[in-house]
């Protein structure tokens, strides 16, 4: 069931003729997103690509992809903070949800975290800057239906990143058992910051562990 609620809040926040306007208000905000979501998505989505196309700029536009997707779950919720402490809440949400996506197709935050014993403090930091950003809701959108859309799609990429990055984080130093706990915390972190979205955050949260297990 939550599976189509999502798919309609997403055509609805994302309606074309919104979006176009945001973008012709707030292009720097915009090109930074894309700029943060696409390359690592081109390279999650075609990992045996031949860019040689591209010319001399191939090694650089390669490695641009690859620094990209190796730090996403740095990068991002630092860029979405950004975007949304300055009320440019389209393209945060855009990059929430783009690097949610990436990080759990690609699964490269247990590849490029070696050391287990700070996977998981690396993982619930970079989980921070998301839950501040929907805390703080009240002072970037007014209230209403735009703000209980957004805040839905935030809480439903915090619950993905930590999937991605906390729950295997954990389950690698303990088990399985504590991983899918440590997403029952999330859970509650994004109702305290979310109230009102507490019920379907919860069965949201059900439905990614029925799906991984």
């Amino acid at each position: 069931m939550s599976k189509y609620i999502i798919d309609d809040i997403v055509e609805e926040f994302f309606d074309e003729d919104s979006v176009e306007q945001d973008i012709h208000q707030h292009p720097v905000s915009w090109s930074l997103a894309l700029l943060c979501v696409l390359p690592p998505l081109v390279l999650v989505l075609l990992p045996d690509g031949d860019f040689s196309s591209l010319g001399p700029l191939e090694n650089v536009v390669v490695l641009i992809m690859e620094t990209l997707l190796d730090f996403q779950f740095l990068i991002a919720p630092i860029l979405c903070f950004a975007l949304a402490y300055r009320r440019h809440v389209a393209p945060a949400v855009l990059v929430a949800m783009g690097s949610s996506a990436i990080l759990l197709a690609s699964g490269i935050f247990m590849e490029v975290s070696y050391d287990a014993w700070h996977r998981a403090p690396t993982a619930l930091a970079a989980l921070i800057p998301f839950i501040v950003v929907l805390r703080k809701k009240r002072s970037q959108l007014n209230p209403g239906r735009s703000r209980q859309t957004w805040a839905t799609l935030m809480a439903v990429s915090i619950l993905m990143f930590a999937t991605a990055t906390l729950v295997p984080a954990v389950t690698a130093e303990f088990d399985e058992t504590y991983g899918w706990a440590s997403l029952g915390l999330v859970v509650l972190v994004v109702g305290w910051a979310w109230p009102r979205g507490r019920h379907l955050v919860e069965e949201i949260a059900d439905d990614i562990v029925d799906a991984a297990t």
